[in-house]
């Protein structure tokens, strides 16, 4: 038999314009030889003749890169010239290009105007820096001096006072007649507090914790978890009484204060791997209802009692049924000595709230509750008329005296205080809970 002729074929890759970002000429292909899989090479146009299917370009790789480079010179900002000069930073050449494009590169550098300079304009004004008025300064570092800015609008019905406690956030309690501050220091924890009379003339007081994990206010007095996880109330006249421990979770520990039941609080400890939830209810207090809510601006607990049909519905055994709202619903079981995750909440459940306060309504089938506690940010945005959003920030707040009395702790040092502001408003914060 005759020899069968082979046929040889060999297809070289273009070089030019062929290439992406870095990559350069791609590297030859070779087609496959007679006799070792030239059919399925041929995927045919056709018998005979047809062409082989192309293969496939390689994907696009644009060219990007940034250094740090020193940058053309610029004029250095003067502080006290009397000019709003421009500040620049650092330079950083940038380059970019590739896919068939030219590369090109350019330098950035980072530049901002001074905030002021002696009398030289400013765009910042005191209304801008959430004060009531006044007129903005400059420091002789080119920094704004907000000392002449007003806090409460002249001829406005506030009363004022300043409590000398050393503490960055500040917490109110009251009972209407009678009142009480107190600053944490967010770096020791260590509490520090004084009783208010009604023309806001500050006593201090003694004996307090010297150091705390958690500090919420719980209407007429103050919940506190202690060092050792003991949780514990101060009262009006700084009494100190400890209640028990609130488990051996590890950190973070929140004190939340019942919806619409003053004086009655929460302490959640621990963490997603284990959680605590601690309830405490005051002293002479009406019965809880079988459906309670503990709040915080962004945290919200539900407690359901164990006879309660949702609970049953969870098969909790009895035990109450625990519903969070953090971001998402998320149901537990007070098991013990910690909380029993769900796999999901029980059937049948709904939660909604509102975004502008903490107005929330629970529905179960055959009944529901609904939860109204404004969130007390929204003083911030809109504080009462002849305060500023610096008095209000931040500030702890209750209903006494027969108005609303705003605690604001600021500062550094040995000048941190707490200022006091009251005005003759109903509370801004008051609970309530009704059907749905």
């Amino acid at each position: 038999m005759p020899a069968r002729p082979v046929a040889i074929l060999v297809v070289i890759a273009a070089s030019a314009g062929s290439g992406c970002g870095g990559r350069g000429p791609q590297a030859p292909a070779t087609a496959p030889i007679a006799g070792e899989g030239a059919d399925r090479a041929d995927d045919g146009e056709g018998a005979g003749g047809g062409r082989g299917k192309e293969a496939p370009r390689h994907p696009c790789d644009p060219l990007s890169s940034k250094r740090a480079v020193d940058g053309p010179p610029h004029p250095p900002a003067v502080c006290g010239n009397g000019v709003i000069d421009t500040v620049w930073g650092d330079c950083a050449e940038v380059c970019n290009g590739g896919c068939d494009t030219p590369v090109t590169c350019r330098v950035e550098c980072a530049s901002t105007p001074e905030v002021c300079d002696g009398a030289a304009a400013t765009t910042y004004t005191c209304e801008s820096q959430g004060y009531v008025g006044g007129a903005m300064g400059c420091t002789a570092g080119c920094d704004l001096d907000v000392s002449t800015c007003l806090v409460v609008a002249p001829g406005a019905p506030v009363r004022t006072g300043v409590a000398e406690l050393a503490g960055d956030v500040a917490l109110v309690i009251s009972d209407g007649t009678r009142a009480a501050v107190f600053a944490v220091d967010a770096e020791s924890s260590a509490l520090a507090g004084a009783t208010v009379t009604a023309s806001l003339r500050p006593r201090p007081l003694r004996k307090l914790p010297a150091a705390t994990l958690a500090v919420g206010a719980l209407g007429d007095r103050l919940g506190f978890v202690a060092a050792d996880r003991r949780f514990g109330t101060i009262d009006l006249a700084g009494k100190v009484r400890m209640h028990g421990s609130v488990g051996d979770a590890s950190s973070p520990v929140l004190v939340l204060a019942e919806v619409g039941r003053p004086g009655a609080g929460a302490v959640l400890l621990g963490d997603y791997q284990r959680r605590v939830l601690t309830v405490f209810d005051a002293a002479g207090a009406p019965p809880p209802a079988p459906v309670r809510m503990f709040a915080s601006d962004n945290l919200r607990v539900v407690v359901i009692d164990g006879a309660h049909p949702l609970a049953a519905a969870a098969g909790s055994g009895g035990k109450p049924l625990v519903i969070m709202q953090w971001g998402g619903t998320l149901a537990f079981i007070q098991a013990g000595d910690h909380l029993e995750p769900l796999a999901a909440p029980p059937t049948g459940l709904a939660f909604t709230e509102t975004p502008e306060s903490i107005d929330d309504t629970i529905t179960w089938s055959g009944g529901g509750v609904r939860f109204s506690y404004p969130r007390a940010w929204t003083l911030y945005l809109r504080p009462p008329a002849g305060l500023s959003k610096v008095a209000v920030a931040g500030a702890g707040l209750v209903a006494a005296f027969g108005g609303t009395l705003f605690a604001h702790a600021d500062g550094e040092g040995d000048k941190r205080r707490v200022d006091l502001f009251w005005l003759a408003i109903p509370d801004p914060l008051a609970a309530t809970v009704a059907s749905p």
